[in-house]
C-alpha cells in the first residue's frame, strides 16, 4: 500500500517503537486495489460500554479481521490455552482478540440494523495474532498455532509439529464470501458510523492510570485492569462495571449497586482467603473497585492446567480441605458466593514460597442483614 494511502488511517500512537516498525512492515504488504483498508491503533465502545483497544483493524477481500501484534523475543511455547514466555505464563492473545472481534460484529449489527442496511451486508469479523519478535522462536503445539502468523521479514522461527505462515499468505485467503468494491465502501461507512476513537496515550480509571489497556480478566458485566497507585507507587487492581452503550439511569444505578453490593458484603471481613475490595468510587465509564493485587495469584484453573500430569493426591486433598474451611468461614459470617467456580476461586503464594486458596468475585453474593 502506498504511503499516502487514505484507505490506511493511523488514529493513535502506537504502544511502542517496535510496534509502530511492524505496522509500517505490515503496511508495505498491503494491496493497493480499492478495497482493503485498514486502521492502526483505535479503540471501539462495544454494547457493554467496554472500551477495546485494537493494533489493527484490517478490511480485504475476505472480510473484517481484528489483528493483534505481539513482538515478544525469544522462545514462545504453548497450546490453545496458555503461553509461556520470558518465564511467565500469558493467555493465548487469540482469546482476546476473538471476543473483540465478536463485540465489533454485534456493534456493527446494530449500526446496520440502525441505518437499514441488510444485516447480510455485515461481514464476520475474524481474528488474527502476528507474531513480530525478531529472530523468536515458536513452539505451538497445532491448536495454539491456530489465527496465529509470522510478520514478513522478521525471521520468526517455528519449532515442532505447527509451522506459522507469514502473515502476507493471510492477506491472500479468498474468504468465504469475497469482498468487491461496493461492499467495502458500504462497510468503512458503517466503521465510521460507529465511531471509532484513536488509542488513548494514557488511560485512566477515575485518578488511577491504568499499567495496560488490555484486561488482566474479563467477566459478566467486569473488566480488571492493573494500574499503580499515584501516591503510594504500589500495584492495584481495578474492577471496572461498563455502563452499557445507551445505558438509562435506571440501567446505571443498577450497576452502580452491584459494586456497591461487593464493597458492602465483605466490608469488615478479616481473612487472609477473602479478597475484598479497599475502595468503592465512581468513573465515568462506570462503577469501580479497588483491590490489593498479588502479582503471582492465578485462578484455579490456570493452577490445575499448569500441572499436565495432575498434583500430588495429598496436594489436591489439600486444597480441597482449604476450599472448604474458607467456605465455611464466609457462611459463619452469613456470606454466601453463589458463583464459585475455578475463576473466582484464587491460588497466591505464601512468604514461605507455598501456596494458598482465596475467594473473590462476591458481587453476585448474598448476606442477610
Amino acid at each position: 500500500m502506498r504511503a499516502d494511502s487514505p484507505l490506511w488511517r493511523v488514529m493513535g500512537d502506537p504502544a511502542q517503537a517496535q510496534e509502530a516498525e511492524a505496522l509500517a512492515s505490515l503496511k508495505l504488504l498491503l494491496p493497493d486495489d480499492g478495497i482493503t483498508r485498514a486502521w492502526a491503533n483505535l479503540t471501539f465502545t462495544d454494547n457493554r460500554g467496554s472500551l477495546n483497544e485494537v493494533d489493527l483493524l484490517l478490511l480485504n477481500r475476505a472480510g473484517l479481521a481484528i489483528v493483534e501484534l505481539k513482538g515478544w523475543n525469544g522462545e514462545i511455547s504453548g497450546d490453545q490455552q496458555t503461553w509461556f514466555h520470558a518465564g511467565r505464563y500469558e493467555k493465548n492473545p487469540r482469546h482476546l482478540a476473538s471476543a473483540k472481534a465478536k463485540r465489533l460484529r454485534s456493534v456493527l449489527l446494530d449500526q446496520a440494523h440502525k441505518e437499514n442496511v441488510p444485516k447480510e451486508a455485515v461481514p464476520f469479523v475474524s481474528e488474527a495474532v502476528v507474531l513480530h519478535g525478531r529472530d523468536s522462536i515458536v513452539s505451538l503445539d497445532q491448536f495454539g498455532a491456530e489465527s496465529v502468523w509470522a510478520l514478513d521479514g522478521y525471521n520468526v522461527h517455528s519449532k515442532g509439529k505447527a509451522k506459522l505462515r507469514p502473515f502476507s499468505e493471510f492477506l491472500t485467503q479468498p474468504g468465504r464470501f469475497p469482498l468487491d468494491a461496493p461492499r467495502a465502501k458500504l462497510i468503512d461507512r458503517l466503521l465510521n458510523d460507529v465511531g471509532l476513537m484513536p488509542r488513548a496515550k494514557q488511560r485512566m480509571i477515575g485518578q488511577y492510570p491504568l499499567d495496560s489497556s488490555e484486561p488482566l480478566g474479563e467477566g459478566p458485566g467486569w473488566q480488571d485492569f492493573l494500574v499503580t497507585h499515584p501516591l503510594a507507587k504500589a500495584k492495584r487492581r481495578v474492577r471496572l462495571f461498563p455502563y452499557p452503550r445507551g445505558a438509562s439511569r435506571d440501567d446505571r444505578a443498577a450497576i452502580d449497586l452491584r459494586a456497591a453490593r461487593e464493597f458492602g458484603l465483605t466490608n469488615g471481613m478479616v481473612h487472609r482467603g477473602i479478597i475484598k475490595p479497599v475502595e468503592l468510587f465512581n468513573t465515568e465509564e462506570g462503577a469501580a473497585l479497588l483491590f490489593d493485587v498479588d502479582p503471582t495469584e492465578v485462578s484455579l484453573a490456570d493452577h490445575l492446567a499448569r500441572h499436565d500430569h495432575g498434583l500430588p493426591f495429598d496436594e489436591r486433598e489439600r486444597l480441597v480441605q482449604e476450599l472448604a474451611e474458607l467456605v465455611r468461614f464466609a457462611h459463619s459470617q452469613r456470606l454466601t458466593h453463589r458463583a464459585l467456580s475455578p475463576l473466582s476461586v484464587r491460588v497466591g503464594t505464601t512468604a514461605d514460597g507455598g501456596t494458598e486458596l482465596r475467594i473473590r468475585d462476591w458481587d453476585l453474593a448474598r448476606r442477610p442483614s
